[in-house]
Parts: C-alpha cells; structure tokens; sequence
C-alpha cells in the first residue's frame, strides 16, 4: 500500500505547485503589465542576471519535475492494474475507494478539506479586501492555501494508512 501512488499524490500536487509559487514570483518581479482601454494586454519581462538564472533554474526543475512524476504514473499503472491513474479524469486522483475502509477514509479527509476551505477562505477574503496585496502575493497565497489543502488530505491518510 505505501507503494500505492495515490497515497503519495498530493505530495507531487504540492511540489507542482511550489514550482508554480516560483514562477509566479519571477513573472511579479521581472514583468510588468500594462492594461489597455480597449481591454488588451500587454506583458513585459525584463531579465536581470539573477532573476534570469532563476527562471532557468525553476524550468529545469519544472521539466525534471514532469518527467518524474510522468515516469512515476507510468510505475503506478504498471503496479496497480485496477487502480491506473489517468490525467483526463476531472475526479482526484489521490482519492482511495478500494474498499469500505478506504472510502471511509477517503471522506475524513475530504471532510477535514472542506473545514480547512470553509475557515480559509472568508479569512482571506477578508484579508484580500482589508489589506492592499500586491497581485503576485494574492496568487501566492491561494497557492499556499491550495498547498495546505493537499498537506491536510496527505496527512490524514497517511495517518490512517499507517495505523492499518
């Protein structure tokens, strides 16, 4: 079971979604946007050398970060016949129904997901409106929350998993 990619899968969710914190953090510093009147668009990216060996380096980890975790699924699918995980499917992935037990599981920790949301969310709304946020820092936030949603469901069922 602790072979079982599912069980592990909000781990590489969180590490995607560092990845995506990085990004965001080069593109707020080293871009600038500038709005239209007739509703266009326009991004600017200036480079220095450091935010520039940065964005290399966090797309090197991206392209690292897909091959291992595509080599990873392609390990889980070979392993668990029963179980494939595909990247079509809008149901997540890290949900474990195998049995009565697991469902059980699986809706504790959705549970705990759906608290965590429904006290996080009000707060940073209000958190968002009170308090002038630079936009790079609100997507980093949300991110961070989202970090915190698949730390929670992890925790909980792995909690579970090691007790079995």
């Amino acid at each position: 079971m602790k072979d079982d990619l599912r069980l592990t899968y909000p781990l590489w969710q969180m590490a995607g979604i560092g990845i995506a914190i990085c990004f965001v953090l080069l593109i707020g510093y080293a871009g600038s946007f500038n709005m239209f009147a007739d509703g266009g668009l326009e991004v600017e990216l200036s480079f220095n050398t450091l935010t520039e060996a940065a964005a290399i380096a966090t797309l090197l980890v991206f392209v690292l970060y897909v091959v291992l975790f595509l080599r990873r699924v392609a390990r889980h699918n070979r392993e668990f016949p029963d179980h494939p995980i595909s990247h079509v499917k809008f149901r997540p992935q890290e949900y474990m129904e195998d049995d009565e037990l697991f469902e059980v599981f699986t809706q504790r920790a959705t549970k705990k997901v759906y608290a965590y949301f429904n006290i996080l969310l009000p707060a940073l709304i209000a958190v968002f409106c009170l308090v002038p946020i630079p936009k790079t820092w609100i997507i980093v936030i949300i991110c961070l929350a989202s970090m915190g949603q698949y730390f929670i469901y992890y925790r909980t069922m792995r909690s579970y998993v090691a007790a079995e």
